[in-house]
């Protein structure tokens, strides 16, 4: 069990001393690599489940604005009614 902890202690610390023997330059470039390649990734919900959250989403949306521009015209012919 003890030789295990020692390899992993190992790597863990050639991988640190790869980093900081990197130039900045190079670290930020692959930083900025990662951000790019994260940006380009679909949306959380859409890889988890799918589309149909999705378009649950779009329906949801629909329905408020159509249900908000109905009230709207409404109060809108009630007002020309008391005229």
């Amino acid at each position: 069990m003890a030789d295990k902890r020692d390899e992993f202690f190992k790597f863990v610390g050639k991988q640190i001393v790869a980093y900081v023997d990197q130039p900045a330059e190079q670290r930020e470039q692959r930083r900025q690599l990662r951000q790019d390649a994260k940006a380009m990734r679909e949306p959380w919900m859409t890889r988890w489940f799918g589309i149909a959250p999705l378009s649950i989403m779009f329906w949801m949306n629909g329905w408020k604005s159509r249900h908000a521009e109905h009230k709207h015209n409404q109060g809108q012919s009630k007002a020309q009614t008391h005229r």
